[in-house]
Parts: C-alpha cells; sequence; structure tokens
C-alpha cells in the first residue's frame, strides 16, 4: 500500500483508526465498510478497483458527517 499510496496511506490509515474506534459510527456501517478495505488492504491487489476506493471514500464522508451533528 505504501509502493501505490505514498504519504496518503497515513491519511488512510488516521481516518480508518478513527473509524473503527468512533462510537458515533453504528455498527452495521463499520461490519459493511471495514472488510472491504481490510480484504483489500491484505490481499494487495486492486486498491485502485472502484470497491477499495469507494468504501474509503465512504469511511472519510461518514466520520466528517458525525463530526458535524455534533
Amino acid at each position: 500500500l505504501l509502493g501505490e499510496f505514498g504519504y496518503i496511506l497515513i491519511v488512510i490509515l488516521i481516518y480508518l483508526i478513527i473509524f473503527i474506534f468512533s462510537k458515533k459510527v453504528s455498527i452495521e456501517t463499520k461490519l459493511f465498510l471495514f472488510p472491504i478495505v481490510i480484504t483489500q488492504m491484505i490481499r494487495g491487489a486492486g486498491y485502485f478497483n472502484g470497491g477499495f476506493l469507494l468504501s474509503v471514500a465512504l469511511i472519510i464522508m461518514v466520520i466528517h458527517g458525525t463530526k458535524k451533528e455534533n
């Protein structure tokens, strides 16, 4: 992942950590989005496919959406 994304990997990992430990995000959302991202990270192929990018984008939108509500 570091070879494909470079320093953006750090930003993605920070968002993933916030997403995992956030109590404002529902468990259903976590169980839907997180396995897609983890599977692509472990598998090591297809980081630029639609599923990975869409999941990361949705995670970022969910995090920013829950912060603005409070």
